[in-house]
């Protein structure tokens, strides 16, 4: 035998293959994480700002509510030592306006994350922004785990490796995996969940019944749109392992689902303070006329196209599914059925906020792992230049996508933003209420330049205004009633300035510029 075979042979044997197989997978977890590594300490303003600084400003205020002005920081290092950290301020008055400015804020979800990114910046000190980008990709890759685990026992070990790289690569995945937002935290427990869910209707055992209730309810409770995937991929789940009668008269059953319920739906009614359902009903009611329209489906696989994954990975993965076989089908359609459900009700944020789509995610990853199979034995049907050309595209494939999303990461650089908006905040008069046309609903100012400035609609609330049936009324009567009670206009937003000019006309015709600098105008409306 010459040693290319001794070769062979031996890297064919059990435990060399498993061993192989583990470092891939290592291979692509570190891969994934290196990715996400990158502009690591750069402002939180490169994906859905107005969603991340939320986090911050409700984060810092937590912070200076469990540090009192009066008290020592607790902090074991000092915030120089931290890039980009801000060292926690002693005036009371400070303290007071970041929990204000929190408090301000509607309550649409348990602020978990949140408070776990305040404890640990008392931990630290200093407010280190960066940390909650480095708990999203943690948590990111956490989910990841579940996922190849799910994929590798419903399919194969390449068929979890296939579902890993497209759930660590897509691009959305990598910008929510680094996002200051709940929805990372919230896709890793639908991936537990459902992991849970295939053990317990595998084996019956309670542990897995109860872990697979408790990490739905988990799930829910972070996120109330988890409940749209959860309920129709555990149903079917459970149907496709005990059908009805069986399920009907299971304990287990009875006993998961109350877990979930108590878990993800009973806090929500015992704190009344969050608006989920009025947000929920607020985007769902008002926007129920577009299902029935053809465009808006164009439009919805439109925006997947463009802001979530291509079409040929999207299809590819509506491919897998048809190729899944029991419990796997059950549990991967379930994912697709929920997903479809949450864009029916919710039709308009579906099609024109990609985060929103974070659980097709999860379905289109798990739904990849049966082409792993069929790929493999048609590159093992062809000569060895083929398999190396064949299996290099894919790892090309991969790489490009890498490659691309660390470009645009790369691309911009926020560092000296925040330095910016402080200076606005620092010119801006603190002797009356100010209304301004601004950045991410104020967000910019709430947190850079710890000021609150109620907001006038851009060009985008009126387009949505109009599309949900209302009439806004005369121009001269809107302003007065939007403006009574305010001392100043704040202008940050020149462009949709321009796009509304009797709004521009009404400013700079009728009242004197108090303030021009550097990004901002102000207007004295007194």
């Amino acid at each position: 035998m010459t040693s290319l075979r001794r070769l062979r042979s031996l890297l064919h044997t059990h435990p060399w293959r498993q061993r192989l197989g583990l470092l891939l997978v290592g291979l692509v977890f570190l891969a994934g994480l290196g990715l996400r590594l990158i502009d690591l300490t750069d402002q939180p303003l490169e994906f859905h700002p107005d969603r991340q600084l939320r986090g911050a400003i409700i984060a810092r205020g937590m912070l200076y509510q469990m540090q009192p002005a009066s008290s020592a920081p607790l902090g074991f290092l000092q915030a120089e030592t931290w890039k980009g950290a801000q060292p926690l301020e002693t005036d009371p008055s400070r303290h007071q306006t970041a929990v204000n400015l929190w408090h301000s804020l509607e309550v649409f979800e348990p602020q978990v994350f949140e408070r776990v990114v305040a404890v640990t910046y008392l931990l630290l000190g200093a407010e280190v922004l960066w940390v909650s980008r480095l708990y999203a990709i943690l948590i990111w890759l956490l989910g990841g785990v579940a996922l190849y685990l799910l994929s590798r026992r419903l399919v194969s070990h390449a068929g979890g490796v296939l579902s890993l790289a497209a759930y660590l690569f897509l691009p959305l995945g990598v910008q929510l995996s680094r996002s200051f937002q709940p929805e990372a935290l919230m896709v890793c427990l639908v991936l537990w969940a459902a992991y849970a869910a295939l053990r317990w209707t595998e084996a019956g055992s309670w542990r897995w019944c109860l872990l697979s209730g408790l990490f739905t309810g988990l799930a829910v409770f972070i996120k109330a749109p988890a409940a749209f995937v959860l309920a129709p991929m555990l149903v079917l789940a459970v149907l496709s392992a005990w059908g009805l009668r069986g399920s009907l008269r299971r304990p287990q059953v009875w006993a998961a689902a109350l877990l979930a319920v108590l878990v993800g739906v009973g806090y929500y009614l015992v704190n009344r303070q969050f608006s989920s359902g009025g947000y929920l009903g607020f985007w769902s009611a008002s926007f129920r006329y577009m299902i029935y329209q053809p465009s808006f489906y164009v439009r919805w696989l439109s925006f997947l196209d463009g802001s979530v994954m291509r079409y040929l990975l999207f299809f590819a993965s509506l491919a897998g599914l048809a190729l899944f076989e029991g419990r796997g089908r059950a549990l991967a359609a379930g994912m697709w059925v929920g997903y479809g459900l949450f864009g029916l009700t919710v039709p308009y944020l579906i099609s024109t906020h990609d985060y929103y789509s974070a659980l097709l995610i999860p379905a289109a990853a798990l739904s990849l792992a049966p082409l792993a199979a069929p790929l493999h034995r048609v590159a093992q049907r062809q000569p060895r230049l083929w398999q190396v050309l064949f299996y290099g595209v894919l790892i090309a494939t991969l790489a490009s996508a890498g490659w691309n999303t660390r470009s645009a990461m790369l691309s911009k650089d926020f560092r000296s933003e925040g330095l910016g908006w402080q200076a606005i905040g620092r010119a801006l008069p603190t002797d009356g209420q100010i209304i301004g046309l601004t950045h991410e609903y104020g967000y910019r100012l709430r947190y850079y330049g710890w000021t609150y400035v109620a907001l006038w609609p851009t060009t985008v609330d009126q387009a949505l205004t109009e599309a949900r049936g209302g009439n806004e009324a005369a121009f001269a009567e809107e302003f007065a009633r939007r403006t009574e009670g305010y001392a100043y206009f704040l202008v940050t937003l020149y462009g949709d300035l321009n796009a509304q000019p009797q709004l521009k006309d009404m400013l700079y015709q009728n009242y004197p510029i108090l303030a021009d600098g550097d990004g901002y105008t102000l207007f004295d409306l007194r």
